[in-house]
């Protein structure tokens, strides 16, 4: 891949953020298969600035073997927030030199004549208004032209008349309304104040050229004249007016417009089966908490058995344990262990389960003089009472 800088006019003001960004300022190079010839051929990409827009990536292939070229743009960016709808009134040559953006989603009407350009997931586009006009124009020539091998002469006369209309509009012979209605909100119309100020731009350079080549004409060895015409101040900048012809506005995607898009996302349930399922997931959830309460009650009944070895004989054998809910205490572990070698014997009880929220206190208070015996818990530190 190699890099060539691209070189503009210089003097210009107000590019100087777009000089310093390398990105805007070189053509990558990039060797690419033809996909007519299967030959090598060139790709050239370029990182493209639209003023008051967004940057987009320009790329344009072309085959020195066969010929083959192709010319694509995209947006060097993200889905935008909103769609949006476009409508360009074109009256005069100012505004077919409106730049327009096209991108692969956006669709194209113009109403006088009843043409509708569906939106193209292949390519998206960079041209002028008289550009895109002129490019309908032309592949309607070729349908016609497609139309009269198919011995289709009504067809092809009436695309014919469509495409002459169009190059008429193109010339700017008849007036006509641009729409651009465009989902993902990546299509844009050059307002007027930029595109005359572009035409202005471009009218300096012719003058600037002839005085050039007017001074360089003249016979005589002084640069007193030239540099007079370098040096000659420009007349103050016309102000810019409000784009009346311009009617920006912008719009909520709707799931359908996403998913023709490629973006896809989870479907809600229909308003018609709503009560339906609510009543089949609401007896899903009764059924499986009725199962898990079935499940904790058999293995609560249910004694577990862990190996352990016997702490005198050295026996391998079995510790059950069982839990059970001991009423106005807590759920406790009891173990019981029993070797069948030597017949050791030993049971445990163990309060399951967090702390309590709060320590309790026993007392026990003794009436009448008898034995009596009290077991207690363990956890307390206190052994057998006999009173």
């Amino acid at each position: 891949m190699s890099q060539e800088a691209a070189v503009g006019p210089p003097g210009e003001s107000g590019k100087a953020a777009e000089e310093s960004d390398s990105l805007l300022d070189c053509v990558n190079r990039i060797t690419s298969l033809c996909p007519n010839c299967e030959e090598n051929g060139e790709t050239l990409i370029l990182l493209h600035r639209v003023p008051h827009f967004k940057d987009l990536l320009i790329s344009s292939f072309s085959c020195p073997h066969c010929n083959y070229a192709n010319r694509e743009v995209q947006t060097a960016g993200s889905l935008a927030p909103k769609g949006v709808h476009i409508e360009c009134k074109v009256t005069s040559p100012l505004d077919l030199n409106r730049q327009v953006v096209r991108s692969e989603h956006c669709r194209v009407e113009i109403p006088e004549v009843e043409l509708e350009v569906p939106a193209s997931r292949a390519r998206a586009e960079l041209n002028t208004v008289e550009g895109l006009v002129d490019s309908f124009a032309e592949n309607l020539k070729f349908a016609a032209l497609y139309q009269l091998q198919l011995e289709e002469k009504e067809k092809a006369q009436q695309l014919s008349r469509l495409a002459r209309r169009l190059k008429a509009m193109a010339a700017g012979q008849q007036p006509f309304r641009l729409v651009l209605e465009d989902p993902s909100g990546n299509s844009y119309v050059e307002s007027l104040s930029l595109a005359a100020d572009k035409q202005q731009e471009a009218a300096h350079k012719l003058e600037d050229a002839a005085a050039a080549a007017a001074a360089a004409a003249a016979a005589g060895s002084s640069s007193g004249p030239r540099e007079e015409a370098g040096a000659a101040p420009q007349g103050p900048q016309p102000l810019q007016r409000a784009d009346s012809r311009l009617l920006v506005r912008h719009f909520e995607r709707t799931k359908e417009q996403l998913h023709a898009m490629g973006y896809f996302e989870a479907q809600e349930a229909p308003d018609e089966g709503a009560p339906e399922a609510e009543e089949a997931a609401a007896a899903a959830a009764t059924a499986a908490a009725a199962t898990a309460a079935e499940d904790e009650a058999a293995l609560k009944e249910e004694a577990l058995l862990l190996p352990v070895e016997c702490p005198h004989c050295g026996c391998s054998t079995t510790n059950k344990v069982c839990q059970v809910n001991i009423p106005g205490f807590r759920e406790c572990l009891i173990f019981a262990f029993c070797c069948p070698n030597c017949g050791a014997k030993n049971s445990e009880i163990k309060a399951a389960g967090a702390y309590g929220l709060a320590a309790r206190r026993w007392i026990l208070t003794t009436v009448e003089v008898y034995k009596r015996t009290r077991e207690q818990d363990d956890s307390l530190g206190l052994l057998d009472m006999k009173t």
